[in-house]
């Protein structure tokens, strides 16, 4: 899957930076050692949008949805880099994207279908070696169950990626857990980003794409 990074800017050493930090102390012994609760480490990145802003955020994305994670189906990784390992040898480690399949309830901007379940990725995860996560600052990962607010880039090959600061945003806790529509238009997240996109600020570096989950796709 061809990752489009120019949504957010992100500069792509970032994430480098993070997988180097896999290297301290570690080796491919303790790799198979899972810890109970691993290390979460920040991936720094530089935005071309404010990503405290919701009008910048949603104007970035192609698609704006309030959505249920269904499941939790695995962990990708890609953009592989050398790490040198304790012992000397070398290992290519990828950048995590944690993958989901996401049902959506309601659309804000675009329109996916809520037919069935659809694929989606979320940049960063559980690394390689199992042994912490990388995350972007101030990024979280979506939880089997809960409800989310997504900020969701079409990608090349159709599929769907989910990046950075503000891309997907846990509704009141009084609807986390709902499949309500009705209940899930109440919260202040929904009626801030049903706000925040009718304002939206277009990002000039946003590229048209449409993902094969569209409803015109089916």
């Amino acid at each position: 899957m061809k990752k489009n990074w120019l949504k957010f800017g992100l500069i792509a050493l970032a994430a480098v930076v993070g997988l180097i930090l896999i290297s301290n102390g570690l080796d491919r012994h303790a790799a198979n050692k899972i810890p109970k609760s691993p290390s979460t480490y920040t991936i720094q990145a530089d935005y071309n949008i404010d990503v405290s802003d919701p009008q910048a955020v949603v104007g970035s994305g192609n698609y704006v949805f309030v959505g249920k994670v269904t499941e939790l189906t695995g962990t990708t990784y890609e953009n592989k880099v050398p790490v040198e390992r304790k012992d000397g040898s070398v290992e290519y480690i990828g950048s995590a994207y944690t993958q989901y399949q996401v049902q959506v309830l309601t659309n804000l901007k675009n329109e996916l279908i809520t037919t069935a379940p659809i694929d989606l990725a979320k940049a960063g995860g559980i690394r390689e070696d199992k042994t912490a996560y990388d995350l972007f600052e101030n990024d979280t990962l979506p939880q089997k169950g809960k409800t989310y607010l997504f900020i969701a880039y079409a990608q090349q090959d159709g599929s769907l990626l989910v990046t950075g600061a503000n891309s997907n945003i846990l509704l009141d806790d009084d609807a986390s857990d709902t499949t309500s529509v009705a209940k899930i238009k109440t919260t202040a997240v929904y009626q801030k980003y049903t706000q925040a996109v009718a304002q939206q600020k277009k990002d000039p570096d946003t590229e048209p794409r449409v993902s094969d989950y569209d409803v015109t796709q089916q």
